[in-house]
């Protein structure tokens, strides 16, 4: 398994410096998107690889424990049998012992109750494979790096070689807010472009969010939309050359508003 994440961590970062060298290499729209997909993977394989690897330390300790109580266990039953022998030999009578009743102890009942209860959630725990715990800590790893919806994370997981089974099962074994997970998401991506409100909510539904916790993320983040209807405008100069109206008009055709789109032809010169 061990070798398995050693693969992730190299394909990871080959395909993180291939994306920023040319993102159409590994067939991703913009650098952005690269480094939104191939930073946490790559993250997430080393975390995964160092969890496999100390389950391999616990798991040789735990056999070694085994082996050393089974080795204990003989040498006492050795030690009963030879001193038995030796008080036949001597014609000694072998004391049988006696059954003695034990009144019941209430905290003893309890204590014991708590243990039967632990037990019972450890078995629960182990009922997972070992692909899937694997899946639910990548899971969780990822969600500690970046913002996703839950369609997104079973994708990114799968991506990860994990089997769709395994990913959603993971996806549904963690404690996430997705509504948080929006929100999280739209301060991200105005961090890297300019957005209007109404395609701020579009990118987010089409990262996989409903449209109740995109327009929910939109309405419960800072933002002054005049400003990037300003910067969305400075995008569009550097690449291509507009009239003052049909800059405005661009910008209407992103989502924003005549007034945001107006301000935004202004704040450029225009």
């Amino acid at each position: 398994m061990s070798g398995f994440f050693a693969l992730l961590i190299f394909v990871s970062l080959a395909a993180l410096v291939l994306g920023f060298i040319k993102p159409s290499i590994v067939k991703m729209e913009s650098r952005k998107k690269v480094m939104k997909i191939f930073i946490p993977a790559f993250l997430v394989s080393a975390v995964a690889a160092s969890i496999t690897a100390e389950e391999s330390d616990l798991a040789d300790e735990k056999t070694e424990e085994v082996e050393a109580e089974e080795d204990s266990v003989v040498e006492e039953d050795n030690y009963d049998t030879n001193e038995e022998n030796t008080r036949e030999n001597n014609n000694e009578p072998v004391e049988e012992s006696a059954n003695e009743s034990v009144e019941d102890d209430p905290a003893e009942n309890e204590a014991n109750l708590e243990e039967t209860e632990i037990n019972t959630t450890d078995e629960h725990a182990n009922d997972m494979t070992m692909e899937q715990e694997n899946a639910v800590a990548s899971a969780e790893s990822y969600i500690n790096y970046s913002a996703f919806s839950e369609s997104g994370l079973i994708e990114q997981l799968e991506f990860e070689g994990y089997s769709a089974d395994d990913a959603t099962f993971a996806v549904q074994n963690i404690t996430v807010d997705w509504s948080e997970q929006a929100i999280l998401s739209a301060e991200s991506y105005l961090d890297y472009s300019a957005f209007s409100k109404s395609g701020l909510i579009e990118q987010l539904e089409f990262e996989g969010f409903s449209n109740e916790d995109a327009s929910n993320a939109v309405e419960n983040i800072v933002v002054d939309w005049n400003e990037q209807a300003a910067l969305s405008a400075e995008s569009y100069l550097e690449y291509s050359s507009f009239s003052r109206s049909g800059l405005i008009e661009q910008l209407q055709f992103e989502g924003f508003t005549n007034e945001q789109a107006t301000y935004g032809a202004d704040a450029v010169g225009y």
